[in-house]
C-alpha cells in the first residue's frame, strides 16, 4: 500500500468446551537484561467465569436459551419447603418447568423440556445413590474454578510448582510434591500473586535460587475451569419427585 495504517483484530468464541484453561502469561523475554524474567504482580481470576461476552452471536443465541433460566420468575414455594437452588438439579428443572408455563409458544419450549427431564432424572438417579457420568450444569457460558496450578519462586528457570483442585463448594486439595492437604476455599483467592514479600536469596551448589516462605506468595500460573456441577443439597434429599 505504500502507507503505515491502523488496524484492529478481534476474536470470537463460536464453540465452547467442557473444560476451559486460562494460562497467564507469566514469564517473558527482558531485552534489557537479556534473561528470561517473572511477572509478579496479581492477576486475580474470578471463581465464576462468563464468556458471554467473548461469544459470536450465534453462540449467544443458544446461551440465551439456557440463561433464562437464571432469570425465571418462580411460583410462590412454602416457606418451609423452599425451591432448591440452581445447584440442585431439582432446581434447575424448576425453573425449565416455569420458563415453559410462562414462554408456551416460544421456540424454545422443547430445549427446555428436555432439559427440565434431563435435570429430574439425574436428581432421582443422585437422590437413589446411582452413578451419574454427566452431572454438568447447562450450557450457559458459565463456568467455575475447579483447579490451579501456581509457581513458587521469581525466576523463570526455577522454582516450585503446586497444584490445587476443588473437592467440594468449601473445601480444596492441595498438591505439594508427595504432600497432600485440605484448604479452605478463601485460600485460594490469595493464589494471584502481587509481589516477592518474604522472599530469600540463597546460594547452594554455586548457583542462585530463590525460597518463597510462604502459601499466600504462589502466583497462580494456570486456571482450569469446567461447567459447574449439579447435585443434591441436603435440603432435597428427602424431597419429593417432580411432576411433569
Amino acid at each position: 500500500m505504500g502507507k503505515e495504517v491502523i488496524f484492529s483484530k478481534s476474536t470470537k468464541i463460536d464453540k465452547l468446551p467442557k473444560y476451559l484453561i486460562v494460562q497467564f502469561v507469566r514469564f517473558f523475554w527482558r531485552k534489557d537484561s537479556q534473561k528470561k524474567a517473572k511477572i509478579l504482580k496479581s492477576i486475580k481470576f474470578p471463581k465464576m467465569l462468563d464468556t458471554y461476552n467473548f461469544a459470536t452471536d450465534d453462540l449467544k443465541r443458544a446461551l440465551d436459551i439456557h440463561r433464562h433460566a437464571e432469570i425465571v420468575e418462580l411460583p410462590d414455594a412454602d416457606a418451609s419447603n423452599p425451591h432448591p437452588p440452581m445447584e440442585d438439579p431439582r432446581g434447575l428443572a424448576i425453573r425449565y418447568r416455569a420458563l415453559i408455563e410462562k414462554h408456551p409458544d416460544s421456540g424454545n419450549v422443547s430445549e427446555w423440556r428436555d432439559a427440565a427431564e434431563k435435570y429430574e432424572k439425574i436428581a432421582e438417579q443422585l437422590a437413589a445413590g446411582e452413578h451419574v457420568p454427566d452431572t454438568s450444569s447447562p450450557l450457559s457460558g458459565k463456568y467455575e474454578l475447579c483447579a490451579v496450578l501456581t509457581h513458587q519462586g521469581r525466576v523463570a528457570d526455577g522454582g516450585h510448582y503446586m497444584a490445587w483442585t476443588k473437592q467440594s463448594r468449601e473445601k480444596w486439595a492441595k498438591f505439594d510434591d508427595d504432600k497432600v492437604s485440605f484448604v479452605d476455599e478463601s485460600e485460594i483467592e490469595k493464589l494471584s500473586g502481587g509481589g516477592d514479600w518474604h522472599m530469600v536469596s540463597c546460594r547452594q551448589h554455586n548457583f542462585n535460587f530463590y525460597l518463597q516462605l510462604t502459601d499466600s506468595h504462589c502466583q497462580a500460573y494456570i486456571c482450569l475451569y469446567r461447567l459447574p456441577q449439579v447435585g443434591l443439597t441436603r435440603e432435597s434429599h428427602n424431597a419429593k419427585r417432580l411432576k411433569a
